[in-house]
Formats: C-alpha cells, sequence, structure tokens
C-alpha cells in the first residue's frame, strides 16, 4: 500500500530499525534515532542494489517518488542509476574544480605560507604575489595552467632586467605548486617549475663588495671623517664598521635597546634576519662606540631610533642613506653598507687572530657547540668586550696612520711574503 504524507508525519521510531514501503522498490527506512532516510532497491545485471534518495522531512514524498521514477527510467534504457548519479557528482567536481582561478589557490597557499614566517618574507612574498605572478596567471583556471605559461611568467620579468625578482618568484611557485599537489581539493598534480627550470637565466651572485686590506679600510676611516654628509649618517657609517651587524639592524636601532649600564646594545629577534636568530642578539659597546652613542643623544632631535630618518623623526633612517653616503665617497662597487660586515670579519681574523667563533657571534650567525645545540646569544658576551675594543682601536690606529702618511703594516700580506 503506498504511502500517505499523514502516514510519514505520524511515523515513529521502534526498538529496531524498519521500513515503509511504498512501491515500485522506494522505501522510507526508519530508525531507532527517529531518523528517516529514502531507500530504492533495484536488480542491474542480475545484482541487487540500494540507491540512497535523502532524508525525510527534506526530501517530500512526492520528491523521492520523482527520482525513484527518474531511476527506473534509466534503469529500463540498461543504466545503472547509482553509476550514473555518481557520474554526474564526478563531472560536477570536475567542472567546480575547472572554474577554480589560480589567484584563489594563490590566497589560500599565501594563508599556508605565511604561517610562522617573519614580517618582512611575509611582505616580500605579497609583492611578488601581488604584483606578478596574479597579474599574469591569477586569472587562469588551474586546468589551464602549463609550463608555457609558467614560463612566460618568468620571461616576461626577466625581459625587465629583473633576474633576482625572477628567481624569487620562481622560487615562490615551486612552493605554490608543491602546496597544489598536497592539497586534495586543488585540480594540479604537477609542478610545472621543474618542467622550465633549465629555461630561467642564472641568477645574479648576490655580492656586496668590501674592502679588506688595512691600507684600503684606513683611507675609507679617512674619507668617512671628511664626507660631507649629514652628521648622524656619518656616525652610522662608522658604527656600521665598528659593530657590523646588519644595516636593517642598525638603522632600526631604538634607544630602548641601549643599556647603558650593560654597555651593551641589544637587538630584536624580531628584526633580525629569520635564518640565523631564535633570540636577541647582544652586542657589547667599544669606548668609542658609546662615546658616538652619547653624542647623537645629546646633540639630536629626541626620537624613539638612534638613527631617525631626517624628515620624520618617528620612522627610522632610509634603508638606502649608508649605501648612498657610501658612494657619494667615491666607493661604488668597492663597498657598501653590508659589506662592512665582511670587511670586519676578514680584518679580525687576519689582522688581529681573533678567535672564529667570536667572530661568528658577533655576525649573529648561528653558532653551535660540540653538541650541536645553538649557543644563547649572550654566550661570549666577555670574549666579544674584549674583541669589540681591540677592534675599535685597531680602527682608530688605522685612520690615525693613513691621516699622518704612517706606513700600515699588514700582518696577512707579510705572511704571504714569507
Amino acid at each position: 500500500m503506498p504511502l500517505t504524507s499523514m502516514a510519514l508525519v505520524n511515523t515513529k521510531p521502534r526498538d529496531k530499525d524498519y521500513k515503509l514501503t511504498d512501491g515500485k522498490g522506494l522505501y522510507l527506512l526508519v530508525k531507532t534515532n527517529s531518523a528517516k532516510y529514502w531507500r530504492w532497491s533495484y536488480r542491474f545485471e542480475g545484482k541487487q542494489k540500494t540507491m540512497a534518495f535523502g532524508v525525510y522531512p527534506e526530501v517530500t514524498l512526492k520528491q523521492a517518488r520523482d527520482k525513484r521514477d527518474n531511476a527506473r527510467t534509466l534503469l529500463a534504457n540498461d543504466i545503472d542509476p547509482q553509476q550514473e548519479a555518481k557520474n554526474i557528482r564526478i563531472k560536477r567536481t570536475e567542472e567546480e574544480q575547472e572554474s577554480v582561478l589560480i589567484s584563489k589557490v594563490l590566497d589560500d597557499f599565501f594563508k599556508h605560507y605565511s604561517d610562522g614566517k617573519d614580517p618582512k618574507t611575509i611582505t616580500k612574498a605579497e609583492g611578488l604575489i601581488r604584483n606578478w605572478i596574479k597579474p599574469k596567471i591569477g586569472t587562469i583556471g588551474c586546468r589551464e595552467i602549463t609550463a608555457q605559461k609558467v614560463l612566460g611568467l618568468i620571461q616576461d620579468i626577466e625581459k625587465e632586467n629583473k633576474r633576482a625578482t625572477a628567481h624569487k618568484v620562481a622560487a615562490l611557485l615551486n612552493q605554490f605548486f608543491a602546496y597544489c599537489i598536497a592539497e586534495p581539493s586543488v585540480p594540479i598534480d604537477r609542478n610545472w617549475l621543474n618542467d622550465i627550470k633549465t629555461l630561467i637565466k642564472t641568477a645574479p651572485e648576490s655580492h656586496h663588495p668590501a674592502l679588506i686590506t688595512p691600507q684600503e679600510v684606513g683611507r675609507l676611516l679617512c674619507d668617512m671623517h671628511s664626507s660631507k654628509s649629514y652628521w648622524l649618517t656619518v656616525i652610522a657609517m662608522r658604527l656600521s664598521l665598528h659593530w657590523f651587524i646588519r644595516p636593517g639592524e642598525l638603522r632600526t636601532l631604538k634607544w630602548e635597546n641601549v643599556n647603558w649600564d650593560l654597555n651593551c646594545i641589544q637587538i630584536d629577534k624580531a628584526n633580525m634576519k629569520k635564518t640565523s636568530m631564535s633570540q636577541d642578539h647582544w652586542v657589547p659597546l667599544s669606548d668609542q662606540a658609546k662615546k658616538m652613542l652619547t653624542f647623537i643623544k645629546d646633540n639630536n632631535r629626541p626620537s624613539a631610533y638612534v638613527f631617525p630618518s631626517i624628515r620624520c623623526l618617528a620612522k627610522p633612517m632610509s634603508e638606502n642613506t649608508v649605501n648612498t653616503a657610501i658612494r657619494k665617497m667615491g666607493y661604488v662597487g668597492k663597498q657598501t653598507a653590508h659589506g662592512l660586515r665582511a670587511t670586519a670579519r676578514t680584518l679580525l681574523d687576519e689582522e688581529l687572530s681573533q678567535n672564529p667563533e667570536y667572530i661568528e657571534h658577533q655576525l649573529a650567525h648561528k653558532v653551535k657547540d660540540v653538541n650541536g645545540r645553538a649557543y644563547n646569544r649572550t654566550t661570549k658576551l666577555d670574549e666579544r668586550r674584549v674583541m669589540l675594543q681591540m677592534w675599535s682601536d685597531y680602527l682608530d690606529d688605522l685612520e690615525f696612520k693613513t691621516q699622518n702618511n704612517i706606513e700600515i703594516k699588514s700582518k696577512y700580506e707579510n705572511s704571504l711574503k714569507g
């Protein structure tokens, strides 16, 4: 006997699951927890099968009967209704995936990529995606991406003489495609970078020119002394050499990070290079460095920054300020602000015979103990204090001898002469 709407409404659960038959294979399965499911039983190629038509009352009696009748029509044409429904779902999924644009997946990837990264790295990646990747391939469907289109993106950047940027974009895309392959919902199962990596031009060598002889550094110090740059910029150049910390760490240094009692500056790990730091970095102050800091404190306008911008005291000095001053002194292609780190490293090793471990600590490079564990950044502080005082005294000596035309003897050069 066919079911009625009233009978369905009055259906109650029992101790066991039971069926209410409507006819032609359609029935309502009533569960002990009161849930009600439409089912349809049929035979195809000699096998008994059951097909689900949904949940009552979301699927009404009439809708369930319509589903049954449509399925019976397919069955009459030797088509398995269950397999046909599966084929339709697969096709719909493929169509939905084809409509997913690269830009949408890039947004999802960026959220995944940003997790745990430092703000500077996140900002750079965001810029690469916004300025280069999305404009070129963002409107392409995931299933339409090809090696040729990825190569076209890279080559367009190379044509603008931005080979370094091209390599950064390629590296980011490599991570993007790896993310896509690992993400089941993304219809990309191939890393297209692997097909074109041999066609990408070699990235320019990352090189920071640096003077590495005592005579050259003596002349550099004298040129700093007579520099026409703003006095605060000159001190920034000098302290860059005395401390040999990274340019970004110097220009963003705040007075709150200057510990006058301990004669140290403390560089927050948030401002350090991500790959080198897991803790704050402590830098001892030589007498000369402390004197320069005191001069700045007494003569500059109030600011949270030790080296504020001339135009806006609430902002740090521009990242190009020290490099511009060095170039104006005639050191284009010979010396950069970052290269002062290599200058100090070389002379401390070759001329002052300092312990390489102390030098690496001062450079804020990862230094491990005999067990492979990273040293605490306050380790070797006393040893580095002695080393930095010796270094500042040595720089004063080089400048004095150069100013007075006194011969500067190189320990390293003499050793080569035997």
